[in-house]
Order: structure tokens, then sequence, then C-alpha cells
């Protein structure tokens, strides 16, 4: 009766482990030190199991290897057997808390999950600060060539990076073969067991967010990769040193931001921007200083649109309305202050204020690149930009138009 009960509760609690190991994969990667820190992989990659089923691995290997006391099978058998079940499972819950205290070893990782971290990282790097689509696939394919045991499909957009790392069955590797009806295909099995897909999001990436300095430092470091490759001659334990400090400098240069700095360009180019505008569309000089009164509004709400991204989702909105607002308002101010004869003199252009103000909101920066992708052929990121570019100067344009 024992042994019938051990067992079946020994079969149940054996599915249910085959149930979640076919739904959670084994650990894969450094989870934690991707730049993006946000991604997902599939097949032979994903994240760690969790407590509960480490847990249940524990308890489960315990109840593999119990063995009832000799001299009990007479009492009663089964409470006997439930009861040192349910006391060695108090005491191994026991053991795995206080195992949760303890320092955690450093997770060792392998040369493959560092190149597969090399090329996230560099890709996150160089998209964040607008990369086109075509100047990203040249340096990955570039850096693809320095290591054939492995392919790489990739996508990029806008939002999001996709890559696909694949066994390279060029190689001609025997236990990736299987023969069947005369036909030799490739080896499923040892194909999705080799592979590893990833999704890196750019959901916080703002589409006008170029720094242009920061790209030229990634772009140059990635056409330098290549031949800092080859001085390593396939050593694993130099292209590993090599791997680390890449990923080092990568860090290194995104990390190098100041608020003040970069709010103190965005508020003068601003500030510039809207009276230079008027000077070239031939203004007077009230139009120029009104210009330059609303380039100090609109300057202050790019600022904090820096510091808080949520708010630059309506930065294009807010802006269009101030602008014309306080440009309407200095020229009430502007009208008391003159006689009727500087009136005529120095004409005032609300309208002409108002859109000089606003150029420097423009989506220059998304579709001039949309534009490029699309003549390089990379449509679906090409036309993500001009579209994104398009509904930004109808927001722009309807809101600065209802003030008229």
């Amino acid at each position: 009766m024992s042994f019938l009960f051990g067992s079946k509760k020994k079969e149940n609690l054996f599915d249910k482990l085959n149930q979640n190991n076919n739904t959670v994969n084994n650990v894969y990667g450094e989870t934690t030190g991707l730049l993006s820190a946000q991604y997902s992989s599939s097949t032979s990659g994903g994240s760690p199991p969790s407590n509960n089923q480490e847990k249940a691995n524990t308890i489960f290997s315990e109840l593999s290897s119990f063995k009832p006391p000799e001299g009990e099978h007479n009492l009663n058998p089964i409470r006997s057997d439930f009861a040192i079940m349910k006391k060695q499972s108090f005491k191994k819950e026991e053991d795995y808390f206080t195992k949760q205290n303890e320092e955690k070893k450093p997770v060792q990782i392998s040369l493959q999950e560092k190149v597969h971290g090399l090329f996230i990282d560099l890709s996150y790097a160089l998209g964040i600060y607008g990369v086109p689509s075509h100047r990203l696939e040249m340096h990955l394919k570039t850096l693809f060539d320095c290591f054939p045991l492995e392919k790489c499909e990739f996508r990029y957009t806008p939002s999001s990076l996709w890559f696909c790392f694949t066994p390279n069955f060029n190689l001609n590797r025997n236990d990736e073969y299987e023969e069947g009806d005369g036909i030799v295909t490739h080896n499923s099995n040892a194909y999705l067991s080799k592979s590893k897909f990833y999704v890196v999001k750019l959901d916080e990436y703002d589409l006008e967010d170029m720094d242009l300095v920061k790209l030229c430092e990634l772009d140059q470091l990635a056409s330098e990769i290549p031949e800092l490759m080859a001085v390593t001659e396939n050593n694993p334990e130099s292209l590993s040193n090599l791997i680390d400090d890449l990923r080092g400098r990568i860090r290194t240069i995104i990390s190098r931001y100041s608020f003040v700095r970069s709010a103190i360009r965005l508020f003068i180019a601003n500030l510039i921007s809207a009276s230079m505008w008027v000077m070239y569309y031939d203004g007077s000089w009230m139009e120029m200083l009104c210009g330059l009164i609303v380039g100090i509004a609109t300057g202050i709400l790019v600022v904090i649109a820096e510091k808080y991204p949520s708010f630059n989702r309506v930065n294009p909105f807010i802006s269009a309305i101030v602008a014309g607002t306080v440009a309407s308002l200095t020229k009430v101010i502007f009208s008391k202050m003159l006689t009727e004869e500087d009136r005529g003199k120095y004409p005032f252009s609300v309208f002409l204020v108002t859109l000089c103000a606003l150029f420097g909101l423009l989506p220059h920066v998304s579709f001039t690149n949309g534009i490029s992708e699309l003549a390089t052929k990379n449509l679906v990121s090409g036309s993500m930009r001009v579209f994104y570019a398009f509904v930004l100067i109808l927001q722009v344009c309807f809101n600065s138009f209802a003030q008229f």
C-alpha cells in the first residue's frame, strides 16, 4: 500500500515537473548584463527557472531517493510515509530559504554568450542615437564575418531590434543533418537546440533624439572591431577579454551624459532658431524680439521634455499652443507701447512668429533618416520614420493654426 501511494505521489509530481520544463527553458545568458536590459529569448534561451520550480526539483530529487524505514511497515504505512515526506519537505523549505540569504556565486558566461552580448549592445547603442538601417546593417555584416561558426538574421526598426543566431550548416557537421527517404535535410532538433532568438525593445527611444558626437564615436568603434578581432588570432581567452573591453567602451560612451549640458544646448538651439528664422523671412525688429521671447517659452518646454521623457509625447501639442498664445500676448503689449505711426512702420505678424518658433520642433532628423532608408530599400524602418514625421507635422500645424 505504501509503495503504491509513494509511487503515485512521485508520478504526479514528475508530470508537473515535465509540464514546467516544457514551458521554462534552461538558464542562458546574462539576463541583466545586456546594455538594453530589455530583451527576451526563446528556444534554448529564456529566463531562469522560478523559485517554485527549484523548490519542486529539490523535493522531487529527495522523494526519488526516499526509502521507508524497515521496522514501520506494519504500523500505519500510509500515515508513516506521509508524515516522513512532510517532515522532509518542511526541512527542505528551511534549507531553501536559508540559501537565499547566502551570497550567490558568480555566473560563468560562455564565449558564445559574450559574442551575442556584443552584437546586441552595439546595435542597441547605435539604434538609440538614430543610426539608419543600412549603416547598422553594414556594421553587423562586417562583424558577423569574424564569427563563422554562427549565422545571424536581424531586423531593425525604430522601436525594436530582432536577432536570430543559428548554427552555420555550411560547415558540414554530421550531427546537424539527417536522411529520410533519400533526402538529406537539416536536423530540426539540433537546429532549434542551438538557435537563439532575441527581441530588444526600444520603447523609450525618441526618434528625434540624435547625439551626433556619441553616434560618431560608436560608428568609429564599430569600424575598428574587425581589425581588433584579427589581432586575437581566434584565441578564446584573448577574444573573451577583447569582447569585455569593447562592451565596456560602449557603456562608457553612453554613460557620458550631462543633463545640464544637454538642457543648455537644447534651450539655446530653440532660442536662436526662433529669432533667426524671423530674420530669414525679413521680419521686423519687434517680430525678432517676440520670436526671442517665444523661443524662451518653447526652450523651457523642451528642457522639461528632456528631463521627463513622458512629457515628450505631448510636447509638440503644448509648445504649439504656448507659442501662439505668447505671440498673441506680445503683439497686444507692443501695440499699446507703440504709437500709430510706429505700428505702420513696424508690422507685426503673429503667424510668422509662431511658425518660426515651431521650426525647431519639426521632425527633421526622422524625416531625413526615413527618406534615406526608403532609398536603400529598408522599407519598414523608413516608412515608420516618415509616417512618424508626417503625424508630428500635422500635430504641430493643427495646434498652431488653431490660434488664428
